[in-house]
Order: C-alpha cells, then structure tokens, then sequence
C-alpha cells in the first residue's frame, strides 16, 4: 500500500473515533454530578429509664438536612400509661450548621411505674422541595431502680438515668477489687420529701435532717465495704442552691454524716461526685457540717421554773454533761425528751434536785464530729 492510501485510511479512522471518544467522555461527567433525592434524618437515642421522683422527662436530638435548607416543624407526639397520643410542637431547636439542628423537649411526667411510648416528625423544605420524616417508636421505662451485676475483677459502672438528657445520671463506678465476689448492685432512687422511717439497729436519725435533702437514694446491699473506695455520683435534679452536700447515714449511730473525699459539683450536669467506702443511704443536703455554735445554748443565763437551756441540733445518742465549777458532773442528757429539736436541761441534778445558783460549765458530745463542745453557762435559783 502506498504512503498516500495509507494517510487517507489514517484520517478517516480518526474521522470516525473521535465523536465515539467524546460522547464517552461527556457521558462519565454527566454520571458523577447526578443529584439524588434531598432528605431529612432525625437522630436521637431514648432514655431506657425515667425516675418517677424527678417527674419531668427531658430528651435531645438532632435534625440533619442532606443540604442547606429550612425546618417548617419539628413535633413531638407521646402516650402516658393509660393515656391517649398528644402531640406538642418542638420549640428549643438550636441551628448547629448549614444543614443541621439541635432539639430540647420537656414533658412533665405524673405515673409512677408502666411505659412512655413517643416518636418525632419533621417536615423541611429543601432545593424547592418539600421533605419530611417520622422517627420510629420509642419506648421508655418509669422506674427508679437500676441493677447490675458487678465482677470485682473486671467492674463495670451502675448507672440510674436521670430522664434529663440535658444533665447527668445517678452512677457508681468501681476500681479492681473493691469487694469479694460477684455482688447485684442496686440503685433506688427515694422521695426526700417522704423518706424511709429508719429503724432497727442503733439510734433513730433525726427527723429535721431529712427537712435538708433535695435528693435520697439507697445504694445497696446496704453495709458493704468498698475498698478501694468506688466514686458515687448523685443527680439532684432542679435543686436552686448555692450549696449542696453529700450525705451518708450511717446505719450504727443513725447518724448522718458529710462526705468530704473528693466532692465535686457539677452544676451544670446538676450531680455531686464523691469517694465511697460503703454502700448505703445517701443523699444530697442543702446542709453540710452543723457549725459549734448551732449547738450552743441560746440564752446563757436562766431562772429557775422561767425558762430552760436549749441545745439545739441535738439527737438521741449526742451526749449533753453538765459540770460544776469544781468539775463535779452534776447532770448527763443523752436524748431529747420531750424537746423535739435538742437537748434541754431545766437545772435539775441527776438526783432530782436543783442546782445552786452559779455558773457551770457545758460539755456536748456530738456523734461523728470528732471532737467535745464546752462552754459555759450561769443558773439562777
């Protein structure tokens, strides 16, 4: 074949390939840019558990667009046990991004066991289009109890939910080897309004204590030594204070003693944190350690059959000692009688007679404060 027959082929060849080549090459663009549908996902985790004594359930979200766009509604639609559907529109709804929005919804809660079934919709308007979405349903517990077997070889946390997923939980964690043995931890969340009547062994705790608490919970079994010690942290909900503490009774004396090992507040969780060795009644108190002087006598000078000495603070198992002032101890009182708020003493010894007129001096012993209260006082016959 000669050169001129062969340049002719050459160029027809090209003549034909070259649109094949670019209808190809136009068509994989075309492929790669194709829109799909725009969508709306609703992301949100239920709580398992809501405690009835906290009586508000509170649940966050989010709603992410697959582009920019605009959220028309967001709704909420829940059944109380033994109650029909109601459907309240979301309010708290916070843009995060172009494409996405956090929820906040409340509702208040009256039933104290049973379930709370609820699911969200949502509706937006997105490249023109509008678009919209339904959750699944959701299913929560009312309970204020939460369980867990615990291995001291290999601890796991005990978690009560708070049923404010804005806020913290009720949890104890535990270190290696804190205990012997695979033991059913129990967290029992209890009314501070309505607490227990605390019997049995050792002394009664005093009744105005518990006038303190904002939060109550039993962690048991009861008396089980933690060592090394776990970290109890205590949800006490909307608590407005400017000072909170955490309590443990001890089951001994009766006696509500303040943890200081390691506190922490957390108030924007609304939990205290603290270092445990036992496992028992704990609470959290607008009250912390009764200063010396809440226990001191008012009046220091009284006359006789016009008034009394008042201790007040005082519960049965403190010890009130009255001495002369040669240190002769004329008088012990170690329960309150007939005085609900203290110890009094009238001027009356020991052996029913009246003191001298004179001055004597007090000595208080105070369960679980560490250390004696003296000061002194004059009584006039």
């Amino acid at each position: 074949m000669n050169k001129k027959i062969k340049n002719s082929l050459l160029i027809l060849a090209l003549a034909v390939l070259t649109p094949v080549c670019m209808f190809a090459a136009i068509y994989t663009y075309d492929a790669v840019v194709t829109i799909g549908t725009p969508t709306i996902t609703i992301l949100h985790t239920a709580p398992e558990h809501v405690p009835p004594i906290n009586k508000e359930m509170v649940v966050v979200g989010t709603v992410t667009f697959s582009e920019s766009g605009n959220l028309n509604s967001l709704d909420f639609t829940y059944t109380l046990q033994g109650s029909s559907a109601v459907t309240e529109s979301v309010t708290n709804i916070v843009p995060i991004s172009a494409t996405s929005y956090r929820f906040v919804k409340a509702i208040e809660i009256e039933q104290t066991s049973g379930n709370i079934s609820y699911l969200f919709s949502a509706s937006g308007q997105l490249s023109g289009m509008s678009v919209s979405t339904a959750t699944a349903l959701y299913v929560t517990t009312v309970t204020a109890v939460a369980s867990q077997n615990v291995d001291p070889a290999n601890p796991v946390p005990v978690v009560l939910e708070s049923g404010n997923q804005t806020a913290g939980n009720t949890s104890i964690v535990f270190v290696n080897g804190s205990f012997t043995g695979v033991q059913n931890i129990i967290i029992t969340q209890l009314d501070p309004n309505n607490p227990p009547s605390f019997t049995g062994t050792g002394v009664a705790g005093k009744a105005s204590e518990t006038d303190y608490f904002v939060a109550l919970y039993l962690i048991s079994p009861e008396g089980l030594e933690i060592n090394p010690k776990a970290t109890l942290t205590l949800y006490y909900g909307n608590a407005n204070v400017s000072r909170l503490f955490m309590k443990y009774r001890d089951p001994d004396t009766g006696k509500w003693i303040t943890i200081t090992d390691n506190v922490v507040i957390d108030t924007n969780m609304k939990t205290i944190s603290a270092r445990i060795g036992r496992l028992g009644y704990y609470a959290v108190s607008t009250q912390g350690v009764t200063p010396d002087n809440d226990y001191r006598p008012v009046k220091r000078v009284v006359i006789m059959g016009q008034d009394t000495f008042k201790f007040e603070n005082m519960t049965d198992g403190d010890k009130l000692k009255i001495f002369n002032v040669n240190g002769k101890k004329i008088r012990e009182i170690t329960s309150r009688g007939g005085y609900a708020t203290g110890f009094e003493w009238d001027g009356r010894k020991d052996d029913g007679g009246w003191a001298e007129s004179g001055t004597y001096i007090y000595q208080l012993n105070i369960q679980g404060k560490g250390k004696l209260i003296n000061g002194t006082i004059a009584f006039v016959k």
